[in-house]
């Protein structure tokens, strides 16, 4: 395990931690967002390639507004207006997506220097940080861990822990850009995808959920067997679906799909690229699951291959809790009180074939 700095942070050292196992299979994590910054994966000849989208500068995660790697909260995804109703008392929140409230506010977790502490014995690190009450709106003091695991069967293990001294609401989340071809090395629409999940949650025009849950089935949405994420991508879905991508006309996935709710651990996605043979699957407790294809990425500033990412660079999959869950009472449940315990669980299985 390498620890070292990778600047500082009004006043604050920000770390890097970098671990790797017997596979050559290489993990980069930053303090800032507590956030995976490289992670080298070997292809179907051996060759290594560094999957995640990002930078070679703090200053550059600091001036992106694309979560690159890091960690979101208290809420990943939406709140639908900003504002909530907890045992009857309303909660407003900072407005950072139109009139509605996107991974965390303002100065989410994204934005927070972790404390990170490496396990060199047993290949982890776990970064710590405390949310005050009414931080971005949201009530009570949050104490949260996030640990990180590189195994040595090639699997990346992601546990999410928090506890709070007031009822609140919580679902973090992992806003990794993924591109198995490596980053910085074309789109990803031949990448191959499948999906255990045959529903998903129509939203409105704000990408708010409409409250309903319908069937993915012999539709843009239907993942359930392997295709190929372009293949689709710009079918529009006129009165299905009104999220933003389709109106943009840009195509492409910004969506939810429902996994089992029993919070038990369960596979929830397999992504393949076919020409280096990398994949992963991810498995996962939570609930539902996003897919973007980053159809709004646009960065002015250089990513590590020395090219700006745009369009369909990456594509995120992030296990989490329905979005807008504390304004749908049918939604799984995002509450959290005190004495109670938030845990949610991702495991990355990644091979090559």
């Amino acid at each position: 395990m390498e620890v070292f700095s990778c600047g500082a942070l009004d006043g604050q050292d920000v770390q890097g931690f970098r671990m790797s196992n017997a596979s050559g299979m290489s993990l980069t994590l930053m303090s800032y967002g507590a956030r995976i910054t490289q992670l080298l994966v070997p292809d179907r000849e051996g060759n290594l390639a560094d999957i995640v989208l990002g930078f070679d500068t703090l200053d550059a995660y600091v001036m992106s507004g694309a979560y690159h790697g890091a960690i979101c909260g208290r809420y990943g995804n939406r709140i639908g207006g900003a504002t909530f109703v907890l045992d009857g008392e309303v909660h407003t929140l900072s407005s950072n997506d139109g009139g509605n409230h996107l991974h965390g506010g303002l100065q989410g977790f994204d934005r927070k220097n972790w404390v990170g502490t490496a396990d060199h014995d047993g290949n982890a690190v776990s970064f710590r940080t405390v949310s005050s009450d009414g931080e971005e709106g949201f009530p009570g003091n949050l104490t949260v861990t996030v640990t990180y695991v590189l195994r040595e069967d090639n699997s990346l293990d992601v546990t999410y822990h928090a506890v709070t001294d007031r009822p609140t609401v919580v679902s973090l989340i992992n806003h990794s850009y993924w591109n198995l071809a490596g980053e910085g090395r074309g789109d990803i629409t031949d990448h191959v995808l499948t999906l255990n999940a045959d529903h998903f949650i129509p939203t409105n025009s704000e990408v708010i959920p409409t409250g309903e849950i319908r069937s993915a089935r012999e539709g843009k949405f239907d993942f359930t067997q392997p295709k190929a994420i372009g293949r689709d991508m710009a079918v529009p879905e006129e009165g299905k679906l009104g999220y933003r991508n389709d109106a943009a006309n840009l195509g492409g996935y910004d969506a939810t799909w429902v996994l089992s709710t029993d919070r038990t651990m369960k596979w929830a996605a397999k992504v393949v690229d076919p020409k280096s043979g990398r994949g992963f699957v991810l498995s996962t407790t939570e609930p539902s699951l996003q897919f973007y294809t980053a159809a709004y990425l646009d960065e002015p500033i250089a990513g590590k291959s020395g090219r700006p990412y745009g369009r369909y660079s990456g594509l995120t999959l992030e296990p989490q809790n329905f979005p807008d869950a504390p304004n749908v009472p049918h939604f799984p449940s995002a509450a959290l009180r005190p004495g109670d315990v938030y845990l949610s669980k991702q495991s990355y299985a990644f091979f090559a074939e």
